[in-house]
């Protein structure tokens, strides 16, 4: 789960958030991701990380799709 509020800016192929509040206190700042962006779909990919519950190497993304 994530949750965050904030806003944003692009810059070439980076979105750039600037975070007001989330439940991750890391999160709190500016957040820079790379997006692509084809046809109806969003994604942003997050930074390469650590699963909590199986310690594997990740990279989470989110898609957004728009109807």
């Amino acid at each position: 789960m994530l949750a965050y509020v904030a806003s944003y800016r692009i810059e070439g192929n980076r979105v750039i958030h600037e975070v007001d509040g989330s439940w991750n206190p890391n999160w709190q700042g500016a957040l820079e991701r790379p997006f692509t962006l084809e046809n109806n779909r969003l994604v942003i990919s997050g930074a390469p990380g650590t699963d909590p519950t199986t310690g594997e190497e990740v990279v989470y993304r989110m898609e957004f799709t728009r109807d």
